[in-house]
């Protein structure tokens, strides 16, 4: 498998430019001898998938992230919460929605957002 970087630019533009929302499956994914079933499973929702690196202060974290071809709030909140059964049953956080103008926005998880405000 071949892994080369590749910038949202061009993220973009693989994945038809408009609207291109960018969804991962890992969660606080620190440990690379987990990562293999994390591809396998986005391998059955989608035919392409990105490896994110993200640094959040802690450590690095590696994601494996898919793409869909919408901003549409309702379809974003289903995809953040359709992957928690391959990680320990917590949704996902936030997607990125990336526009032709390379602008972004973020989506946060209003199910978490519920979650965390009756703690």
């Amino acid at each position: 498998m071949k892994k080369n970087p590749i910038s949202i630019k061009e993220i973009h533009k693989v994945e038809g430019g408009g609207m291109v929302t960018l969804i991962s499956v890992a969660r606080n994914q620190y440990d690379m001898k987990n990562i293999d079933s994390y591809v396998e499973y986005v391998k059955k929702i989608s035919t392409r998938f990105y490896y994110g690196l993200w640094n959040n202060g802690d450590g690095v974290e590696y994601d494996v992230l898919y793409a869909i071809n919408t901003d549409n709030y309702d379809i974003i909140q289903k995809h953040l919460n359709s992957h928690d059964e391959i990680n320990n049953m917590i949704p996902q956080q936030v997607a990125i929605t990336i526009y032709d103008d390379m602008s972004i926005k973020i989506t946060k998880n209003e199910h978490l957002n519920k979650l965390y405000s009756k703690v």
